[in-house]
């Protein structure tokens, strides 16, 4: 199998003494949950509200129509795939393998909510937008469940209560860092309703926390619970992620099921993104949706399971959608080649990953910019076609192409073989009239980006988190700098380093001005590495060092960024005047900014 570097960490807490109750409702949702499998039916949920024990539960209305048609809401995809394995979506290393292998004879004790008991999400307190997680370890450590019970179970109430915390402390691991707690208590209550029948929502909650949880104390040097957390929680929680995937893939025949499928498989990825065999897993997770879009006509909207369903694929999909762009300008060979029609959302209102000053909450950026994404996705496509790579690493190497054109006044020579290169060996060099082609996409971009300027500045959200609202906007105004950068610098060619670097110092002055920057800033992650590509380009030393600053915070808060050791690789290349070799001879791995 594939090599999977999975390792965050996730804390627990013990419950009130009502607990008896909730074991033995546990048990019989556990035993109703294995006569669903059985007959491969899901169990109809009913439209009551759920009551639990949060104070402050957002009422929410149920829609009065039960409209099943497609809305510029979906994802449309082609039918090329159907069957899905578990070894499209998840890759396994070996010691973990052995690991599950002794686990296979223990019972499995997937976790299912009770309809009137909400896990405690404030089992301790610790400010999320304080600073790095790394700097409240202690907190974390105290309330460790694995300190307590040496063996303690997947679910025990503790444990649960403990990774609904650190869920709500980090924004679900930062999957969803720029959703405020308003919006961010609706979508978990989308998670807590299909978790009601579906035990894989705790099962890769306890999974992600168990990676985050790790990092933080690897971060901070507490290698034995780090070690601990690996044994005790990690692995028997991916045991139950693949289990339940193996059981359910073929067999699923309900939307709702399908989505909370596909959210499991979605979290998986997000949280070990730098693991190598990421396209692969990406290419399955894309199958997963297909699967899923399928089953959406069988949805009832009017039924609380399949409502909280259809608010979940919304989020999966935007994240589909934004994850394709940066895998076509980030990553080595772009974007596999799918028949996958994205549109543009029309009914943002009904969009639980829309906010209501029309910011993708799940992208960072008001969703006018998504043109612009469209418009540099297909340019790059195109000229794949003519075998130019125009993603990743090639790009640098072409604007270094570019300088030394410039200096020398020639073209440089073209490779000697005149049968075009295969797309993972994209050589072809560009001609004048590709370089003119180049250098017009990114007047004509820009042009759009200028139009669209009046949406730098959003409205404010109905919200109390006052520096949440001002880091929202923040996110948006990088995305419209860093789309700058990208068009000036590697399309139309932009030298002159006085308005290079005032731009760059822009992009840090923003990051900087965020009140939430160790957290929110994530989902400018893009932003950020391009920022720091360019200052390599450019040699700016020390905007350079800022980005590495800015990245290690994030590394502090126990997110999976692996962009500090790509940018060394690019800058160490470079740096030893051997930039022309990049995608050639000398290769960064293939990876994804996310």
């Amino acid at each position: 199998m594939n090599d999977f570097e999975g390792k965050i960490s996730v804390e627990y807490q013990d419950r009130s003494s009502n607990n008896a109750i909730a074991k033995e409702q546990q048990q019989q949702q556990q035993q109703q949950q294995q006569q669903r499998q059985q007959q491969q039916q899901p169990v109809p949920v009913s439209n009551k509200e759920v009551t639990d024990n949060r104070p402050y539960l957002i009422s929410r209305t149920q829609p009065e129509s039960n409209n099943n048609s497609p809305n510029a809401n979906d994802v449309f995809f082609s039918p090329d795939f159907d069957q899905i394995t578990v070894n499209d979506l998840i890759s396994v290393v070996p010691d973990d393998w052995k690991f599950m292998t002794s686990l296979a004879e223990q019972p499995n004790l997937n976790y299912l909510y009770s309809e009137t008991k909400y896990p405690n999400l404030q089992l301790f307190k610790i400010i999320w937008d304080a600073g790095p997680l790394s700097l409240f370890v202690g907190t974390v450590e105290q309330n460790d469940p694995t300190r307590a019970n040496a063996n303690v179970e997947l679910s025990d109430d503790h444990l649960i209560d403990f990774v609904w915390t650190i869920v709500k402390v980090t924004r679900y691991f930062y999957h969803f860092v720029m959703y405020p707690d308003e919006f961010l208590l609706d979508l978990l209550d989308f998670c807590f309703k299909l978790g009601t029948v579906n035990p894989i929502i705790q099962s890769v909650m306890t999974y992600d926390c168990s990676l985050h949880i790790m990092r933080i104390y690897k971060e901070s040097g507490k290698m034995e619970l780090y070690d601990s957390w690996d044994q005790q929680i990690r692995i028997p929680a991916f045991k139950e992620c693949i289990d339940i995937l193996k059981d359910r893939l073929e067999k699923c025949d309900s939307f709702s099921e399908m989505v909370g499928l596909s959210f499991a498989v979605v979290i998986i990825f997000s949280g070990t993104s730098s693991d190598k065999s990421w396209r692969s897993h990406l290419s399955g997770t894309y199958q997963l949706l297909l699967k899923a879009s399928k089953l959406r006509q069988n949805a009832k909207s009017d039924d609380s399971f399949d409502y909280a369903a259809l608010k979940l694929f919304d989020i999966v999909c935007e994240w589909f959608r934004h994850l394709d762009f940066l895998v076509q300008v980030c990553s080595f060979n772009g974007a596999d080649k799918r028949k996958l029609k994205i549109e543009n959302n029309r009914n943002l209102s009904d969009n639980i990953a829309v906010s209501p000053n029309g910011i993708n909450m799940m992208t960072g950026h008001c969703v006018e910019l998504i043109e612009i994404k469209h418009r540099v996705f297909y340019f790059i496509e195109d000229f794949r076609k003519k075998g130019i790579n125009l993603s990743g690493i090639h790009l640098i190497r072409i604007s270094i192409e570019d300088d030394v054109i410039d200096s020398n006044g020639a073209d440089l020579p073209y490779p000697s073989s005149s049968s075009p290169p295969s797309q993972s060996q994209s050589h072809h060099t560009m001609t004048r009239n590709d370089r003119l082609a180049l250098k017009v996409e990114g007047y004509e971009s820009l042009s759009l980006l200028e139009s669209l300027s009046h949406r730098r500045n959003v409205d404010r959200l109905p919200i109390k988190d006052l520096k949440m609202n001002l880091t929202i906007n923040f996110c948006n105004k990088v995305y419209f700098l860093a789309f700058e950068l990208y068009l000036k610098y590697f399309y139309v060619g932009l030298r002159n380093l006085e308005e290079i670097n005032q731009l760059i110092l822009k992009i840090i002055d923003t990051i900087h001005s965020m009140p939430n920057q160790t957290s929110v800033a994530l989902i400018c992650h893009w932003c950020i590495f391009l920022t720091g590509e360019v200052a390599i380009l450019i040699g700016n030393e020390d905007v350079y060092k800022a980005i590495l600053g800015i990245l290690g915070n994030f590394v502090q808060n126990g997110m999976d960024v692996n962009s500090r050791e790509i940018l060394q690789q690019i800058k160490t290349i470079v740096y030893k005047g051997q930039g022309l070799q990049l995608g050639k001879s000398l290769l960064v791995d293939d990876f994804v900014i996310f």
